[in-house]
């Protein structure tokens, strides 16, 4: 979807914590609708909304590690992305929860 479901960067590519599970050094990358992050053994993946906010304030990828893939419906209503150390979770009654 490029620009039109991400909108246009809004810094260069920057060097990111290294992963706690492979030591491996990330990188990140802010657009206006999300934050991408890359690690060669997790790739590119997209960060957004709800979770990337409980993200950034609760320890970012130095505590979670990488996102494993993008986030999807979680049991009907909610959402769900699978990080390296924990897996996110969002429903309009809890909010933003990991486990």
């Amino acid at each position: 979807g490029s620009e039109t479901r991400w909108g246009f960067a809004q810094m260069d590519e920057m060097n990111a914590a290294k992963s706690p599970v492979t030591a491996q050094q990330g990188r990140f990358q802010y657009f206006e609708n999300g934050l991408f992050l890359w690690t060669p053994a997790t790739g590119a993946q997209a960060v957004h909304g709800a979770i990337l906010a409980h993200f950034e304030t609760t320890g970012r990828e130095a505590k979670y590690g990488y996102p494993k893939g993008v986030e999807e419906v979680w049991n009907g209503s909610g959402r769900r992305q699978l990080f390296e150390k924990g897996t996110f979770y969002w429903t309009s009654q809890q909010g933003v929860w990991v486990q």
